[in-house]
């Protein structure tokens, strides 16, 4: 009981202490106290104590996520059968955080901890078992939802979990996966409660694909995602995702069902009836449909597909016959919100020759707004994106379209420099050669727009610039991974006396902005990008990165990364230097990352440490 007392007195300091030394200290103690042995029972109590806050129970469930997957092996025999008793006691704490997850930035936090619990239990338990375990609570609430008056939180957080451990189980489980899929057909369509049963079925597309009665579930199933696109804005997001989820992984059943699915499709698109989907939604299905199509035989695809782009052109067609006046009068949205739904129609309508078919009888209204919109940053990215998939979809099927395209840029670019022309024209050049004539003015163009653009670049610290885009990001992280291993590359000896003039000086810098990137100034989404990177210049540059990474390392302070996570991490940069192979090495990586983002005050003191005042890039030499 002591322990648990104190547990509950660091949270509270963690979380409301105004000092902050004292949060760093209270966080430090939390991390050391969850990797004892004691942890496994306090955890436990405290997520069956019913005076247990919140803040508690989040970290008592992450607790037991982490000794689940990480020192599962410590655990006396005599406690295994116990654990599915701790994961069911995260219930309430899942119903207390969907009750109030559109109002509490916590209460999202406690659902993504109880999910992480439940994996990490069905990965323990197997996913089979633990289905059993979580339909039996769904059974319980079940019963007790008899209309939409009906108290439906149980239910709710019984298919959140049965949702959260959907990849663990097997495609074939013939037991209770029917059960589960009955019960849903007959819960009472509450809006939230509805959102969460679109979202199961979803989770369970493989399921349906694979299971013997799989094929005559779907039309109950896709009722009930009809349902959802009528209810509520939320429900409708949720249903929208699952139609695209089933369409993907059952798109082979459901070739035979194009009538009932371009129903759908056309009552979400156009906006009329009763349906609810957002235009951002919509692209779900519009995806969904294309994925469907992609398996029919080309004649009929070639027909699908013109029905799939009537309700996308229909309004496009509209604005641009009102004339110049009106399509320049549009907001970019009136516009984008139609050409996004090409830009997915090209991209998975993996048909060749109808797509090309397609963009041949389109380009007149694409030209139409390339013409009097090329000022527009984001009708024009949108409308190259669309182009871009076309390109990359139909290649030399586009004939003499793919150099009307071409042209058209060229000669926009000269005037209004958008990126996103260069994106369209470097994948219309990867796609036929022959449009190299083009090149020449193109280049001439770019470089003497680029040459001016860099000299009025603000020399600073990389998250100074926000630069946060996934594309813009990947690129950059991509460039420097490729510069780093030229040495790999056929030829690529001889530049590297270049590269190492450029490189060399700037070392340190660089290894500092990698790792502030690693620790939380870029997205935890460009984490293996990130380290891919990092491991590169140390496998360039050997020893010498080493330095650099322990120079810049040694500038986050203690209280925010033990001696232990730097020596581990400069441990996995030295054995990459030394030729290890770096698919190994993204552990202590990931870990350090993990560490320096595991609350905002320790991300704010590591950013800060690594933040130089100015990089004062030089030209190269």
């Amino acid at each position: 009981m002591e322990l648990q007392n104190t547990v509950k007195e660091a949270l509270n300091a963690l979380y409301h202490h105004p000092d902050d030394g004292v949060r760093l200290q209270a966080d430090r103690w939390l991390q050391d106290f969850q990797r004892t042995l004691d942890a496994w029972q306090v955890a436990d109590n405290l997520l069956h104590d019913a005076t247990s806050n919140l803040e508690t129970l989040i970290f008592c469930s992450q607790t037991l996520r982490s000794k689940v997957q990480r020192d599962f092996e410590e655990l006396p025999s005599e406690a295994f059968r116990p654990i599915p008793g701790s994961v069911l006691a995260s219930h309430p704490l899942v119903v207390t955080a969907l009750s109030s997850l559109n109002s509490e930035l916590l209460s999202e936090a406690a659902v993504n901890a109880v999910a992480d619990v439940l994996i990490d239990a069905a990965s323990v338990l197997g996913g089979d078992a633990t289905l059993r375990i979580l339909y039996m609570k769904l059974d319980e609430a079940a019963a007790c939802c008899h209309n939409e008056q009906s108290e439906w939180r149980p239910a709710e957080a019984a298919l959140f979990g049965i949702r959260a451990i959907s990849s663990y189980v097997s495609a074939v489980e013939a037991e209770v996966m029917p059960k589960v899929m009955d019960r849903l057909l007959k819960l009472p369509q509450h809006p939230q409660l509805l959102q969460t049963v679109c979202l199961t079925i979803g989770a369970y597309s493989k399921w349906l694909d694979s299971a013997s009665g799989g094929l005559s579930i779907l039309p109950s199933v896709l009722d009930i995602l009809m349902s959802g696109m009528g209810i509520s804005e939320d429900s409708a997001a949720a249903a929208a995702v699952a139609f695209r989820q089933i369409c993907d992984d059952c798109r082979l059943k459901l070739c035979g069902c194009l009538d009932g699915l371009f129903h759908i499709y056309h009552r979400a698109v156009s906006g009329e009836g009763s349906f609810k989907v957002s235009p951002d939604d919509s692209l779900h299905l519009v995806e969904a449909l294309s994925k469907v199509i992609t398996e029919l035989p080309p004649d009929h695809a070639k027909r699908a597909l013109e029905a799939l782009c009537l309700p996308v052109v229909t309004p496009l067609q509209e604005i641009v016959s009102q004339g110049p006046d009106t399509l320049n009068s549009k907001t970019a949205r009136d516009l984008t919100v139609h050409i996004d739904r090409f830009g997915y129609i090209f991209r998975y309508v993996n048909h060749a020759e109808a797509v090309a078919d397609a963009i041949q009888r389109l380009w007149p209204i694409f030209k139409a707004i390339f013409d009097l919109r090329a000022w527009d940053m984001r009708t024009m990215e949108s409308l190259c994106r669309a182009c871009k998939y076309a390109v990359r979809t139909s290649g030399r099927c586009m004939g003499i379209t793919i150099g009307a395209m071409l042209e058209e840029i060229q000669g926009l670019y000269q005037q209004h420099h958008q990126p996103c022309f260069l994106y369209l024209s470097s994948e219309i050049f990867g796609s036929d050669p022959s449009c190299a004539n083009y090149l020449k003015s193109l280049i001439e163009a770019l470089f003497m727009h680029t040459t001016h653009l860099l000299t009025s670049i603000q020399r600073g610290y990389l998250p100074f610039h926000s630069l946060l885009c996934r594309e813009a990001s990947n690129s950059i992280l991509t460039f420097l991974s490729d510069i780093f291993d030229l040495g790999n590359s056929a030829g690529g000896e001889q530049y590297l006396p270049i590269r190492n003039c450029v490189i060399i000086p700037r070392g340190s810098s660089i290894t500092r902005i990698l790792i502030a990137s690693l620790t939380g100034a870029l997205p935890s989404s460009r984490l293996e990008l990130v380290t891919y990177t990092l491991l590169s210049l140390s496998r360039a540059y050997g020893p010498q990165s080493v330095e650099w990474a322990k120079e810049n390392i040694s500038l986050i302070p203690l209280t925010a990364v033990t001696e232990v996570e730097r020596s581990r991490f400069l441990k996995a940069l030295s054995d990459a230097a030394s030729g290890a192979n770096v698919n190994a090495l993204s552990v202590p990586i990931e870990d350090l990352s993990d560490v320096c983002r595991r609350n905002r005050t320790v991300m704010e003191i590591v950013q800060q440490s690594l933040r130089p005042l100015e990089l004062n890039i030089a030209p190269g030499s």
